[in-house]
């Protein structure tokens, strides 16, 4: 389970209004992570691994999840840039 959440935009390959949102069940309420994300209005996350369900509450918000971010978030930022990362578009692509 993540610690924190790094929330960001990114245009034209350039991080702005970075911020770290802590992953506390007492500050999100009875929500999951998956809705927790949508609700702060995240448009696309990037991640070594998400479960199964995170992954179904994700995709069927419509939000963009793409595997294989490793490193610091400079690094993980720098391979989704390169086309790096992998687009997952359903659960059983996330293995």
């Amino acid at each position: 389970m993540a610690a924190d959440f790094a929330v960001f935009e990114l245009d034209n390959g350039v991080v702005s209004g970075l911020k770290f949102v802590e992953n506390d069940p007492e500050l999100k309420g009875a929500v999951t992570n998956g809705e927790f994300l949508a609700g702060l209005g995240v448009k696309t996350v990037l991640a070594g691994s998400i479960g199964p369900h995170m992954l179904t509450i994700l995709l069927d918000a419509g939000i963009r999840v793409f595997k294989g971010a490793v490193g610091t978030l400079e690094d993980v930022v720098n391979d989704y840039n390169a086309g790096m990362l992998t687009e997952v578009r359903t659960p059983g692509e996330m293995e």
